[in-house]
């Protein structure tokens, strides 16, 4: 019976740890700065290709975004463009290729007046 108890408490705790883990690394498609000033970028798929891209910030920010995301023929952007009060946008093509790329990067400007600069890329090539 003790024996139990203590092999469940160690799988227990390690389990416990290995979620805190899991949540401490975020997200790989996303780099965040400050307060949550964000921009993110991925690459998916088997024989279609999904090339995406993220910005997003609270409300408490002002900034400027700006993406591109291209799958075999299908293409988005570049594009920039200015936000105020927050903003939250995502973009995404897919095509049959084997070759896709994806980049989003946003700046933003705190209430305090600190700048925060977030970007992230992603590309698959056959």
């Amino acid at each position: 019976m003790r024996k139990r108890f203590w092999i469940g408490s160690i799988i227990c705790l390690f389990a416990t740890f290995s979620i805190f883990i899991v949540l401490a690394r975020g997200n790989d498609h996303e780099d965040c700065k400050g307060p949550q000033i964000c921009a993110g970028a991925r690459v998916y798929g088997g024989s279609k290709l999904f090339a995406w891209a993220r910005a997003s910030s609270p409300n408490s920010v002002d900034g400027r975004w700006g993406y591109k995301v291209v799958a075999g023929n299908k293409q988005k952007g570049p594009l920039r463009g200015v936000y105020y009060s927050g903003y939250r946008r995502s973009w995404e093509v897919s095509d049959y290729t084997a070759n896709a790329t994806a980049y989003g990067e946003n700046t933003g400007q705190a209430r305090d007046g600190k700048i925060y600069f977030a970007s992230k890329s992603a590309s698959s090539g056959g």
